[in-house]
């Protein structure tokens, strides 16, 4: 029964193109130097350029043409609705950048960029343990969401709290208050000279981001890296990947155009696909009859992170037993206008509307259980044949 449809659907996130098929990886990245790409598209060092798998295109300008030495997209949209996301980056000389900042900002500093201002995110100079002032930030990224930890890739050797720490160590700080110094060191998270047995001491990650559990990581010069890899050589724009246990290969920016001449100095992944919120008026799920057939609409997700849309379908016979069976009807959003007409299965149906990235689907929703007050996420379908993405990555929205 339709009516029954926007009873049981708080929307949520999904995406993709093919069931359990992970999309062509989109990835975020800023030169070393000026540098041309394919499509006449020309990157500066103030900039960062997006590669979806197919072209090139300038995702971000940074007031002021600070050189970006890295680069981390976030979850909070600057326009809800659109792709324009807040970034945080590090700087590769000490800048005065204005918009919004009155001191300048140094090369261990992390700032945020809000599509207008710049807002001091990290002060390596005020933490309980500073870096030094010669200390450089390599690379950057968030865990889980806009709140997680943060992790950092150093330039040089670094001293915290009596133990010194290489170029290759990821640094784990965790949050103690909302002020740009209230960051604590954890410790190390990846030592990728440990992880590799054949770590070139020269050597050292110039990007790294991760995503789906996945540690993607861009090199300054041509590295031989073990296990898995052996005795291949990867150059600088060849971006590879560890999971804990090898090396991979993750993405070819040379194949793609990227010059070798130009350091990939930056890396970012997609944003987190995140949720639909089911509570909000203007992103509920609607269903509508279409003949016989049903226009499923709804609203975008919480996170700009979320590329595309997929549908779930599962039977009302299932709810009412106390289980879920839906599975994915479509992966993805045709004309990227958040309506979907789909052919309903017989019978009483409800359905799931889930963002995604490249990598991994969001949020099913939640269940509310009015007897206990507690809300639980729905689950993933068990068989991963039967998602538009096998891997989930669920964070709170910005």
């Amino acid at each position: 029964m339709i009516g029954r449809y926007r009873t049981w659907l708080p929307a949520l996130c999904l995406a993709g193109l093919l069931p359990a098929l992970a999309a062509a990886q989109t990835v975020y990245v800023s030169p070393d130097v000026t540098t041309d790409l394919p499509g006449g598209v020309e990157a500066l060092p103030s900039e960062v350029a997006r590669y979806d798998g197919a072209a090139f295109s300038v995702a971000v300008s940074f007031p002021a043409n600070p050189a970006a030495r890295a680069v981390h997209r976030m979850d909070a949209c600057v326009t809800p609705g659109t792709s324009d996301t807040h970034w945080l980056l590090a700087v590769a000389q000490n800048s005065d950048l204005g918009n919004g900042l009155t001191d300048p900002v140094e090369t261990r500093d992390v700032v945020r960029f809000d599509g207008t201002q710049y807002s001091l995110f990290f002060c390596g100079d005020s933490l309980s343990q500073p870096l030094p002032s010669s200390a450089g930030i390599d690379g950057l990224f968030l865990e889980g969401d806009d709140n997680g930890d943060l992790l950092l890739a150093l330039d040089g050797n670094v001293e915290i709290g009596g133990t010194i720490y290489r170029p290759g160590s990821l640094l784990r700080y965790t949050r103690s208050g909302s002020g740009c110094a209230d960051w604590s060191f954890v410790a190390v998270d990846l030592d990728l000279r440990v992880s590799s047995t054949v770590f070139p001491t020269a050597s050292r990650p110039i990007g790294v981001d991760r995503d789906a559990g996945v540690t993607a990581i861009a090199w300054d010069i041509p590295v031989d890296l073990s296990p898995t890899l052996g005795a291949a050589t990867q150059l600088p724009g060849e971006i590879v990947s560890w999971d804990g246990s090898i090396f991979d290969e993750y993405l070819d920016l040379l194949a793609a155009g990227w010059p070798i001449e130009s350091e990939v100095d930056g890396l970012s992944l997609e944003a987190n696909p995140g949720a639909i919120d089911g509570m909000d008026p203007a992103r509920q799920i609607r269903v509508a009859r279409a003949g016989t057939d049903l226009d499923i609409s709804f609203g975008d997700s919480c996170s700009c992170g979320a590329g595309d849309y997929g549908i779930y379908e599962g039977t009302i016979a299932s709810l009412q037993a106390g289980s879920y069976d839906h599975q994915q009807i479509r992966c993805g959003d045709a004309g990227s206008d958040r309506v979907e007409r789909i052919t309903p299965a017989s019978g009483d149906t409800y359905y799931l509307v889930v963002p995604t990235n490249a990598a991994a689907e969001g949020s099913y929703g939640s269940r509310f259980d009015s007897p206990t007050g507690v809300s639980t996420e729905r689950p993933q379908p068990v068989d991963s044949g039967l998602r538009c993405r096998v891997e989930q990555v669920l964070t709170a929205c910005p």
